[in-house]
Order: C-alpha cells, then structure tokens, then sequence
C-alpha cells in the first residue's frame, strides 16, 4: 500500500508538494478501498424482502413517476386521482407478493413438523421468531 501511495506522487506521510489535501486524501481513500476489494473483495448485501419481485419494483416505479408529476405541476384532480389509483395498485400488489410469501414459508415450516425435521423448524421458527420487533 506504501508503494502505491507513492506511485500516486505523494509522500509516505500524506502529504504532496503539487497537489492539495483534499485531492491526497481522495486518492489515498481510493487507494484503501481498491486495496481491501483486491485482497479481500466486496460481498452483497442480503436481500432483505424475498417478496419484493420485478412486478413490485415496476409498480413502485410507475407510482413514484405519477407522484413526481404531481409535486412538480400543479396538483389537479386527476392527478391527484392517478396517484391514489396508483398507489392503491401498488399497496395491492405488495400485500398479495407479501401475504404469498408467508404463506409459502409456513407451509414450509409445517411441512418441516410433518416430516419430522426438528433442527429445521425451530430454525425456522427461531428466525420469524427473532425478525419481529414489536413497535414500543
């Protein structure tokens, strides 16, 4: 890493005689990261809802779209109408993809006591268990 710091024109310390701080610690914080991705590498962050599908995220799109134009022009009826519709569309398909999935997992779950499979299920059922937070 002290190689390639010096490769950029800057001093072991830090410090430049052409460039200014800023642009040191910018290419110095380049270097970290390039460095860590390299020797380490990047992970991607876990998908946090399995429900949220392509069909959702078109849906959110479309309603984001009708609610930008209505905060950039004057809000009139229909649009204020559109919006609704499409965030009513949008709730409705939320709730089915979300309502789907969790069924989907407790039939998942009983099947799993059906069979038997006791390290699974209390996998399972610690892990719905945990993921809920009530609101205090």
């Amino acid at each position: 890493m002290k190689q390639e710091i010096e490769k950029m024109g800057l001093k072991a310390d830090g410090t430049s005689d052409e460039t200014r701080i800023d642009d040191g610690w910018k290419t110095i914080r380049e270097i970290i990261t390039t460095t860590a991705e390299e020797t380490i590498g990047t992970t991607c962050r876990p998908k946090r809802n399995d429900w949220f599908d392509d069909e959702c995220r078109i849906v959110t799109e479309e309603k984001n779209k009708v609610h930008l134009k209505l905060l950039q022009r004057r809000s009139t009826r229909s649009l204020t109408e559109q919006y609704r519709n499409k965030r009513r569309e949008e709730k409705y398909i939320h709730r089915k993809k979300k309502r789907k999935f969790e069924n989907d997992r407790l039939l998942e779950i009983e099947l799993c006591r059906e069979h038997k499979e006791t390290k699974t299920l209390y996998k399972f059922v610690n892990n719905e268990r945990k993921s809920f937070k009530p609101k205090v």
